[in-house]
């Protein structure tokens, strides 16, 4: 029996104190009580009168959630750029999880299967007729009305590091509690970029709310504060680079762009982890968006990346130079990440082997991450990248989000209120 099994609990259903469709949704948790921090959202997704098309492939049905708040009053406690990070979450989950949990909680595309087999006994070419497809290609959908839509399931723990790091939320210290989310609409966020009908479905969340026990007095009465770990969010941007021509020496042109990022002055920082995001609609053929579209992370040609932190390069051998470097920092830092070894670089030669649906994935999720574990006075990133004649991918602008792994404290005074604070060091 678990320790929360054997404490008595109710579970509440909390309904947003408001909502307002494609905007916002607010919940607020009563005070004066006492909740297991393990909250959960359900309902999230979209609905489209116009008719059925398919979810982003990273995010599913939790795709309409711009933004993700937790509140207490005016007190921001925790704040998560969940379009872009969320994806990388996503990611960093082994293939298991993703097919056995993620696919029918976010109904999302992660986690992979091989069907088939190859005969390599007398076969002189890598394919073939016997072929392995790596497939698992999207099924749940958008639909005409809340309830056929497909809708999320999503834990609150996973997102907000407050949440994770205490077992019980005592609501006579954190009085006003919410969690506010913030919606986005935008055709990017399905299969059908023609979608211009997009509705949010009206979330609720669920709440266990312990009943009168001694566990629940001490809680409520003894509550010092914790340390936790937020992610903390800038970006910038790579601009165009043009002026290629199907000449020789002038099919590649490089470009290196050297930015200093603000928003993580005076706070110690654990690593920084860095996502490509395209600014350009990422379509097929047949005009409909890529299985992860706008939210992914597009690798680029002849890429490298120096982190230079309070004047000094971090990265060994002038800097993090190729993919298969940067995909092996990356995983060092991050730890599993769900991926195809050709979704992380570009031009593989025979991409047959990841069926039709996955083969739109091709270069489109390949993130960077590295250790920093410094406080921070001034940082500065300096990526190099090169453009290619007749390859508008590699060459369009593109968004780096930058996401730092931050402690932070809550620290209680002895009147009772509270601080959020920025910790000097890693705990």
């Amino acid at each position: 029996m678990s320790a929360k099994e054997s404490i008595p609990y109710v579970t509440r259903i909390v309904e947003p104190r408001y909502n307002r469709s494609g905007f916002q949704s607010q919940f607020e948790l009563p005070d004066d009580t006492a909740f297991y921090s393990d909250m959960r959202l359900a309902g999230v997704g979209f609905s489209s009168a116009s008719g059925a098309t398919l979810y982003n492939g990273l995010l599913g049905a939790e795709a309409p959630i711009q933004k993700m708040s937790l509140l207490d009053g005016g007190t921001v406690i925790e704040q998560v750029d969940f379009q872009n990070w969320r994806p990388m979450q996503k990611v960093n989950t082994d293939n298991d999880s993703n097919i056995s949990m993620q696919r029918y909680l976010s109904h999302n595309s992660l986690g992979f299967i091989a069907e088939g087999r190859v005969d390599l006994r007398g076969q002189g070419n890598y394919g073939g007729d016997q072929q392995t497809d790596v497939a698992l290609a999207p099924v749940d959908s958008v639909n005409t009305t809340d309830a056929t839509s497909q809708q999320a399931w999503i834990s609150l723990k996973e997102v907000f590091g407050f949440l994770r790091s205490m077992s019980i939320v005592p609501t006579n210290v954190f009085k006003q509690m919410r969690v506010v989310i913030e919606y986005s609409t935008s055709t990017k966020l399905v299969a059908d970029n023609t979608k211009t009908d997009l509705q949010t479905t009206p979330p609720v969340l669920f709440a266990d709310e312990l009943l009168a026990s001694d566990v629940k007095r001490t809680a409520m009465s003894t509550f010092q504060g914790i340390r936790y770990t937020a992610v903390e969010h800038d970006s910038f941007l790579l601009p165009v680079i043009d002026g290629m021509t199907d000449v020789a020496g002038n099919r590649t042109i490089e470009r290196t762009v050297t930015t200093q990022l603000k928003a993580f002055n005076g706070k110690y920082i654990r690593d920084l982890i860095l996502k490509f995001s395209p600014t350009n609609a990422q379509t097929t053929g047949g005009g409909a968006n890529k299985l992860y579209g706008q939210l992914g992370s597009q690798a680029t040609y002849g890429r490298n990346i120096q982190v230079r932190v309070n004047g000094v390069d971090t990265l060994p051998q002038g800097g993090a130079r190729g993919s298969m470097r940067q995909l092996a920092m990356t995983t060092d830092t991050m730890g599993t990440l769900n991926l195809l070894w050709s979704q992380y670089t570009i031009g593989p030669q025979d991409t047959n082997e990841l069926g039709a649906s996955l083969g739109e994935t091709i270069a489109e999720m390949s993130p960077f991450a590295c250790d920093v574990e410094s406080s921070i006075e001034d940082l500065q990133l300096i990526i190099t990248r090169s453009g290619v004649f007749g390859n508008p991918d590699l060459n369009d602008p593109i968004r780096v989000d930058c996401f730092a792994r931050i402690p932070k404290s809550i620290v209680v005074t002895r009147d009772g209120r509270y601080a959020v604070l920025y910790d000097s060091t890693e705990f």
